[in-house]
């Protein structure tokens, strides 16, 4: 941003020089200078305010003040917020995270970056995409995600709100699992058994156990 104070000198006193000074809401920014422009290389929202500035001559004996010019700083992107792709999620489905964003008009897309994050940890480091992709989606991708948008330039970053994604597991999943246990307690059964009657079978005779006489 460049705010430039302008003033026209009579014909009669052309060649005197003049030094410019600026203000914001009453505060100096910039000291007197021959500089008649005062520069904001990478604009805030703290910059929004009242701008005056003030021109003086060499020699102090004429100081004159501008009438307030006010600035007002635009957003260049709002909050960002997480949307599910598809919605429920189900274990197997791919899914899409995207980082929605409203971006000013005036500033170029590909000024953008997002990054993505679950439980806090980074899943996707800073890139021109505002997707974030699971081909298979399992149990494990299931957190709290949000995501992260900012200018190229790294002047200006915006996170949005924690969104809970569940991924619902299928049932013929679970009956496998529950299968799966089964087994392996028969697997823990039949090793106990084993080595109960390993050193019977060892020595190629199997006699059942007899009360003592």
């Amino acid at each position: 941003m460049t705010v430039t104070c302008s003033t026209t000198l009579s014909l009669l006193r052309v060649s005197t020089r003049l030094h410019f000074a600026f203000y914001r809401n009453g505060q100096q920014l910039q000291g007197f200078t021959p500089l008649d422009t005062y520069r904001v290389h990478f604009t805030q929202e703290d910059d929004t305010g009242r701008y005056t500035c003030k021109v003086k001559t060499l020699t102090n004996n004429v100081k004159k003040m501008s009438h307030e010019y006010h600035v007002y700083m635009t957003e260049p992107f709002s909050y960002p917020h997480i949307e599910v792709i598809p919605n429920p999620v189900n274990e197997g489905d791919d899914m899409t995270v995207i980082c929605n964003s409203t971006l000013t008009p005036v500033l170029a897309a590909s000024w953008f970056e997002f990054a993505f994050y679950r439980n806090e940890q980074i899943v996707q480091e800073f890139s021109s995409s505002d997707k974030y992709r699971v081909s298979v989606a399992q149990v494990l991708h299931a957190g709290n995600y949000s995501c992260e948008v900012r200018i190229s330039t790294n002047s200006v970053r915006k996170m949005s709100d924690v969104t809970h994604i569940h991924i619902v597991k299928h049932q013929n999943r679970l009956l496998f699992d529950i299968l799966a246990v089964g087994l392996l307690l028969l697997k823990i059964i039949a090793a106990v058994t084993m080595l109960r009657f390993w050193p019977r079978l060892t020595s190629g005779v199997l006699i059942p156990n007899r009360p003592d006489q």
